[in-house]
């Protein structure tokens, strides 16, 4: 069906309940949330990786069509792209 979509990457701590602040000289850790043939997964990325993720970000997008006045949703890379109306593009 579809690819992966990321939806966020961020930087988290491993082992957030005993650790709260982060400490100085350790490494970080990424993690990328996407969007799988309909499905929210989860994985852990290095930070070279998660740098060109966070360029591949996509947003859900609420359209509405002054044609027909259809409300529908797409996912976009920037809140500013413009989407066709699935029912008038016909």
């Amino acid at each position: 069906m579809m690819g992966k979509i990321t939806i966020s990457v961020c930087k988290v701590y491993k082992n957030t309940g005993l650790l709260r602040s982060h400490r100085d000289k350790t490494n970080k850790h990424w993690k990328h949330y996407f969007i799988e043939n309909g499905k929210f997964k989860t994985e852990w990325v290095n930070p070279v990786k998660a740098v060109f993720l966070k360029t591949q970000k996509r947003k859900l997008q609420k359209f509405i069509c002054f044609e027909c006045g259809m409300v529908f949703q797409a996912i976009v890379k920037k809140t500013t792209d413009t989407c066709t109306c699935p029912q008038c593009e016909n």
